[in-house]
């Protein structure tokens, strides 16, 4: 079922999604390989989180005391569970499988609330920009998730053609692309971002945005993370965080709910979970009423 819906799916993916799809599927062998579909019950989904889970933590010891000193949590086996869903539901839907079995996924841990101050965007931004062999595009990489509020592999996958100067557009789903529950919207360019991407393309030497030495970035988390650490900031602070501090920025200041899932691609009910705490505004009207 895992094949079928590999064979299935993946075409609709992005470069980035076919390989996360990839790591979820050899996961999943690994402990379901050799079992049947009426083998996914809630107890053995379980087992396979709590098996998961500790082989994370070993793996963690083996690789260094840094890493070792973070728990493990049940985000990866969800995320893995949850592609076995959507194989078995593709699986139902195609005349595979009589019947879908429920799988249960761990119950969900708290999200991460890490958000940048200015004054620690600043200083990342600055050391991105001392580092020889990155200078060229973890600078713009950074403008462009604070700015943008997107995601790493929409960054990594957005073109030239996605930008429009003349109306000072950014288009975040590329051509082809299927928008997904992980939606990419139509953004105006913030001004300030405009002038950096003019410049970027002036020199550029390929048809995306984020390139390396003509070629497609694939991912800057080895450079970020030298840059974070010049910045003195701590290994909790990832180039997802760029994307939350996109949103608090613009809860602090007191933006609409609505305004920012529109800007960051997000369901209301997402939007209000990430962001309605930081938003001086929430649920104001509603206590003038009670007042």
């Amino acid at each position: 079922m895992l094949a079928i819906y590999a064979d299935g799916h993946a075409e609709q993916l992005v470069e980035n999604g076919r390989k996360t799809l990839g790591y979820a599927i050899v996961a999943l062998l690994k402990w379901w390989g050799g079992r049947t579909c009426d083998y996914v019950k809630p107890e053995t989904c379980q087992a396979y989180a709590r098996d998961r889970k500790a082989e994370i933590e070993a793996q963690r010891e083996r690789g260094s005391r840094k890493s070792a000193s973070r728990p493990a949590s049940s985000g990866t086996a969800a995320r893995e569970l949850s592609v076995l869903s959507a194989a078995l539901g593709y699986a139902h839907k195609n005349g595979k499988l009589l019947d879908r079995p429920f799988v249960e996924l761990p119950a969900k841990g708290q999200g991460r609330d890490r958000w940048l101050a200015r004054a620690e965007a600043a200083a990342l931004l600055w050391e991105s920009r001392r580092d020889p062999q990155a200078r060229g595009h973890l600078p713009l990489f950074i403008l462009l998730a604070l700015a943008t509020g997107a995601r790493p592999a929409a960054l990594f996958d957005l073109r030239w053609t996605q930008i429009d100067f003349d109306r000072d557009r950014i288009n975040l789903n590329p051509a082809g692309r299927r928008q997904t529950a992980k939606r990419r919207p139509v953004i105006p360019m913030p001004r300030r971002l405009r002038w950096f991407l003019l410049r970027a393309h002036a020199r550029a030497s390929s048809p995306y945005v984020l390139s390396y030495r003509g070629q497609k970035l694939a991912s800057v988390k080895r450079a970020f993370a030298r840059a974070r650490e010049r910045a003195g900031l701590g290994p909790e602070v990832i180039p997802y965080t760029l994307r939350h501090t996109a949103g608090t920025w613009l809860a602090h200041a007191g933006v609409d709910l609505w305004l920012i899932g529109g800007w960051l691609g997000h369901s209301q009910a997402r939007t209000t979970e990430l962001y309605a705490h930081h938003s001086p505004n929430h649920l104001t009207a509603a206590r003038k009423v009670m007042d």
